[in-house]
């Protein structure tokens, strides 16, 4: 009876550890995935800028309140194409495997963005987000997502999970 009550002593803070490093663990894959995405956008902006100046028509203001609603924004399509619950319900996750779900959200958040940018350019003439860029940010993001989740899988989650082990 004692080792039975001594095991479950010993667990529950072992099952606490792993229940932080869950939230961490999706924590820092939506940290990497905004890092890919910021980069992606300004990649994309820095090749259409030097393709066909100027890529970005709009007032400071609109843009940086365009910047900050595009953050939680891309966190929801993410989460609608559950790619921050496979790491929690799965034992392992390849980041090959999330291509075609992460393709999949970045068409969409991109169109959605796409018509957003449409329709300010007709009711302001703002020019915030073209189909060029929005080809060039598909391009530079698919292939920046993938290769941050995999980073991050195989090389930071690995090193964590090891200080985490008694």
């Amino acid at each position: 009876m004692t080792n039975v009550v001594l095991e479950q002593v010993v667990r529950e803070p072992e099952a606490a550890r792993h229940r932080k490093w869950r939230g961490g663990r999706t924590r820092l894959l939506v940290l990497g995935d905004l890092i890919a995405l910021v980069t992606a956008y300004a990649g994309t902006y820095a090749v259409a800028t030097f393709i066909a100046p100027p890529a970005l028509i709009a007032p400071n203001d609109v843009l940086i309140v365009l910047g900050l609603f595009a953050v939680p924004t891309w966190i929801a399509v993410f989460t609608a194409y559950h790619l921050y619950d496979h790491d929690n319900n799965r034992i392992a996750v390849a980041s090959f495997d999330e291509v075609s779900d992460i393709f999949h959200a970045l068409l969409a958040g991109s169109l959605g963005f796409l018509l957003l940018a449409q329709v300010l350019r007709r009711l302001e003439n703002w020019w915030i987000y073209s189909a060029l860029e929005a080809a060039l940010f598909l391009g530079a993001s698919l292939v920046l997502v993938p290769l941050i989740r995999g980073s991050l899988r195989s090389w930071l989650f690995p090193r964590m999970m090891e200080r985490l082990s008694p």
